[in-house]
C-alpha cells in the first residue's frame, strides 16, 4: 500500500465514480473508507455518496464541508444520509492534536 501519493480525479458528472477511475484507484490503494466534502448535499454529494454506498465503501460525510441552496435541503438530505448508514462527521473531528514539542 502506498503512504504518500499525488491522484487527480476529474469529475464530470454528479457522482465522483462515473466514467473515472476513481473505483479502481481505491481499491488498489485498498482504501475502504470515504470522507466525502462538496458543493451541494442533494446532488453531487448525494449522487457520489449512493455510488460509494452501491459499492460497499464505508461513508462519513463531513458536515461543515458540504453546502446546498436552503437549510432546509441541508437538513433533509443529513437525514437521508443518516437513513442510509452514512456517518455524519464535522471538519473539527476529524483533526488530531499533535503532542506539545519541547525546544529547549
Amino acid at each position: 500500500m502506498q503512504t504518500k501519493a499525488a491522484f487527480e480525479i476529474v469529475k464530470n458528472g454528479k457522482d465522483s465514480f462515473r466514467n473515472t477511475n476513481l473505483d479502481s484507484l481505491l481499491q488498489k490503494n485498498e482504501i475502504s473508507s470515504l470522507y466525502i466534502a462538496g458543493l451541494d448535499a442533494a446532488e453531487c454529494v448525494n449522487a457520489t455518496i449512493e455510488a460509494a454506498l452501491n459499492r460497499n465503501y464505508k461513508v462519513f460525510v463531513i458536515e461543515d464541508a458540504v453546502i446546498s441552496k436552503t437549510p432546509a435541503t441541508m437538513d433533509s438530505m443529513m437525514r437521508i444520509f443518516m437513513q442510509r448508514k452514512v456517518n455524519i462527521v464535522t471538519s473539527d473531528s476529524l483533526f488530531v492534536p499533535l503532542p506539545a514539542v519541547n525546544l529547549q
